[in-house]
């Protein structure tokens, strides 16, 4: 059977890059930012590991995406089978980590990205257990890194992959709040690089000022991938359906921007191309696009808004078009609270919304429940996946003229009779600022 091909495009420079960052500018921690599917675990597990391995640093790899219900259970599997991997550790540590792993109903079996393979068994017996051994798997945690680290003689790179599901249960605080203070307490062996795919829930993890991560890590948004990606995935595709001279790199890189530049919806794309003999990228792509859009459950979620929710979202939309268009710069003010706006929405509503009802809608829109709209900054949103924006835009509004005049909600779905009680219900409610965004130090 031939080799399957491998699709990864390595992104060494941009790895190196970062590594920098910790030996030359000394900077302890990284959060790193990029939707759902576009590549975070392919780059951290497949470059930035194998970089830091190369560079003599000792990488230990947790991902909360598969087990965010014990995630200090999850740091100490992820150290004990670091610790047991390491060739340079002397064999008294490694009977440890065994007995330390048994005591916990740990395998030491599956390997850690860019560390290889345990050799321990799976079937571990579960002996009498230490008596310098913490039960408290946070205690271990700060125990076991320590360790791992003295015995190493190297700096360690803890990398939390999907740390944003932790924000979503109030009840990993403690946890969070112990991890800070073991990385705070070991800055000079131990660097950190969390990952995650949603912007609001990474802000209240490391952007507010009560939150245990606040101002702990240099943010950075990962770099779309660009032309050298799609010449590899180019000369893959003509490997194994033969050179096509229509197939070009300039129709790879449109269909790719329909994407958003989204690699996993764009290799959907390409294989079932592939799997036909076609190279009707554009065909492909749009279909690729389409189930993505449909297996969102954006539709669910927009049959769930009331009708300010609708005219808020409405105008946010349009605001970002503005931009896109060039008609208007990036951060330029929004005035979304202000009375114009307000009364704009009103010729659709039939009553004119106050800035609390505004602010309730912004934080229904934000909510992890419709997860529609983020916050960039104070007066500044967008929709959370720039994925959805042309089709949250097909459903919502259409233009009335080329001067941009009001929008006339689509009829049929999105119904936007006026609800005079709905509002009066809305204003009733608290109100609070919806939660802010990652934004690049």
């Amino acid at each position: 059977m031939p080799k399957p091909i491998d699709w990864h495009h390595p992104r060494t420079a941009l790895a190196e890059q970062y590594l920098r960052m910790f030996e030359v500018v000394g900077a302890p921690s990284l959060v790193l930012f990029a939707p759902r599917g576009y590549g975070k675990t392919q780059f951290v597990t497949r470059d930035l590991i194998p970089a830091a391995t190369a560079a003599g640093m000792a990488p230990v790899y947790v991902n909360f995406w598969e087990d965010n219900t014990r995630p200090a259970a999850s740091v100490v599997a992820a150290l004990l089978k670091a610790l047991h991997a390491e060739p340079g550790i002397a064999h008294s540590l490694k009977q440890e980590a065994r007995r330390l792993a048994g005591e916990f109903g740990l395998s030491l079996d599956a390997g850690i990205p860019g560390l290889g393979k345990a050799s321990a068994s799976a079937k571990l017996s579960r002996p009498a257990k230490p008596d310098d051994a913490p039960s408290d798997p946070l205690l271990l945690m700060h125990r076991l890194t320590e360790r791992l680290a003295k015995a190493l003689g190297k700096t360690l790179l803890l990398v939390f992959d999907e740390v944003q599901t932790l924000a979503a249960k109030p009840e990993h605080e403690t946890f969070v709040r112990s991890l800070r203070t073991m990385l705070d307490s070991q800055r000079h062996s131990v660097c950190s690089v969390f990952t995650g795919s949603s912007q609001s829930k990474l802000a209240e993890m490391f952007q507010r000022i009560r939150a245990p991560l606040y101002n702990f890590s240099r943010n950075d948004v990962l770099p779309a991938l660009g032309d050298d990606f799609l010449a590899l995935w180019l000369s893959n595709i003509r490997s194994l359906i033969g050179t096509d001279n229509t197939l070009t790199l300039e129709r790879m890189r449109a269909a790719f921007a329909s994407t958003e530049r989204n690699p996993r919806i764009f290799f959907s794309a390409v294989t079932d191309m592939v799997m036909r003999g076609s190279s009707e990228i554009e065909r492909f792509t749009r279909a690729a696009v389409a189930d993505a859009q449909s297996n969102s459950g954006v539709i669910q979620r927009l049959r769930s808004l009331t009708p300010l929710d609708r005219v808020v979202l409405t105008a946010i939309i349009r605001h970002e078009q503005r931009i896109q268009r060039g008609e208007i710069e990036r951060g330029a003010p929004f005035g979304l609270f202000s009375q114009p706006s307000r009364q704009q929405m009103a010729q659709v509503l039939g009553i004119t919304p106050t800035p609390q009802q505004v602010q309730s809608s912004l934080r229904r829109l934000s909510s992890d429940e419709i997860q529609l709209v983020i916050s960039l900054e104070r007066g500044q949103y967008q929709i959370e996946d720039p994925l959805f924006m042309e089709a949250l835009a097909d459903i919502l509004l259409r233009q009335t003229d080329d001067a941009g005049a009001a929008a006339v909600v689509t009829p049929g779905l999105l119904e936007l009779a006026a609800d005079e009680a709905t509002l009066r219900a809305e204003a009733a409610q608290p109100a609070s600022a919806p939660p802010g965004t990652m934004k690049p130090n």
